[in-house]
């Protein structure tokens, strides 16, 4: 058992700061401090974002005592701090001049090459364009980011102005008692989407990881539930999602991510990617309806909603693992194709999506040297 200590015995066990996993002699057995996620003795790990918990560990199990250590707390009221007040001056600001800044930083960070030796990196990877045509695709981008950054930034009312494409024809998908799944991509403005359809159906829940900062998430927190949204953390998110589509209700979960052992190898901007199988594995399991939707930055400010039911297909013949992996390229088509028709939207690009087939060593030594 955990004798419990005090948080500055704690913190002095621990001088170099909380990283997410730490390990430490204090008292009698080992320590293992673990950041976001724990719950002692009550099965699925569920996060807890405010605090780091401290467990012990005897013979590979974690016990039921914990102790909490308050940690990083000057280091994260001061990034709240700058994060509110820069919202507070974007949203003062008028929105076309807010957005004109927001492309200007953006085009300093490309000037600046963040991340930019990984936009190659995929792009050459992917080669669906000319180099000339990448290099346009790639400045584009980073000022698309900029603007999208300062759309999220904002205050969300008012909302910006938007057109929403397709809604009527699967509307009638929301009452039929089988549930819904949004498959999304990282690509255009996926929270004024979560803004939007929260509104319109009153019963939309999003997927998504904690922030690092407990601050921080709390702020997201509350601009999703503002919208009638509600955030279902990954680490819950299967028995969540299972509960949230029985009530005929709307799950959406973006899936254009790396994902290693809960992942699949199926083609992705016509390579092959791990990719997440939860939407495909919960739409083969229960039936449910399976959309996707996009919102894409317009020259004049606003947003082009667009809403797609997925194909359906009858796949007799296949076990169920085989259903699986054809209901995830039915999904990464999806997403492909809205990542060609809108290259320079797809913050995806900055992420290393190919690891499983690409090394990006080369990337990253050439991100620190400078």
């Amino acid at each position: 058992m955990i004798t419990i200590q005090s948080v500055a015995r704690l913190q002095r066990a621990f001088p170099d700061g909380m990283q997410n996993y730490c390990t430490a002699k204090i008292s009698e057995g080992e320590i293992i401090v673990r950041r976001m996620y724990f719950h002692p003795g009550k099965g699925p790990l569920i996060p807890i974002p405010e605090h780091f918990t401290a467990v012990q560990c005897v013979n590979n199990e974690i016990c039921t005592d914990s102790v909490t250590i308050i940690s990083k707390n000057l280091t994260n009221r001061l990034e709240y701090i700058a994060l509110r007040l820069l919202q507070a001056a974007l949203t003062v600001l008028p929105r076309p001049l807010a957005l004109f800044l927001g492309g200007v930083a953006g085009m300093i960070m490309y000037r600046t090459g963040i991340y930019r030796s990984t936009v190659s990196v995929n792009m050459n990877h992917v080669a669906l364009w000319d180099p000339d045509t990448a290099r346009k695709i790639t400045r584009e981008l980073y000022s698309n980011m900029g603007k999208y950054t300062v759309d999220f930034l904002r205050s969300p009312y008012p909302l910006p102005p938007y057109r929403v494409h397709g809604y009527k024809e699967i509307e009638p998908l929301f009452s039929q008692g089988k549930g819904t799944v949004v498959i999304l991509g990282h690509i255009g403005n996926w929270e004024l989407l979560a803004t939007v359809f929260g509104k319109m159906t009153g019963k939309l829940n999003v997927i998504a990881k904690p922030m690092r900062n407990p601050l921080v998430d709390r702020w997201l927190l509350d601009k999703r539930n503002a919208s009638s949204v509600t955030t279902i953390y990954s680490a819950q998110a299967l028995r969540r999602m299972m509960s949230v589509l029985k009530k005929d209700g709307i799950v959406a979960i973006l899936i254009d991510q790396y994902m290693r052992q809960h992942g699949s190898a199926v083609p992705f901007l016509g390579k092959e990617a791990m990719t997440v199988s939860t939407a495909a594995g919960i739409a083969l399991k229960t039936g449910c309806n399976v959309i996707s939707v996009e919102a894409i930055l317009s020259s004049d400010g606003s947003y082009d909603i667009t809403v797609l039911p997925a194909p359906h297909e009858e796949m007799p013949d296949m076990t169920d693992e085989q259903r699986v992996l054809r209901l995830q390229t039915i999904h990464n088509d999806i997403i492909s194709r809205q990542i060609m028709a809108h290259p320079s939207h797809w913050f995806g690009w900055f992420h290393r999506r190919f690891r499983n087939v690409v090394d990006y060593s080369a990337s990253r030594s050439r991100k620190r040297r400078g």
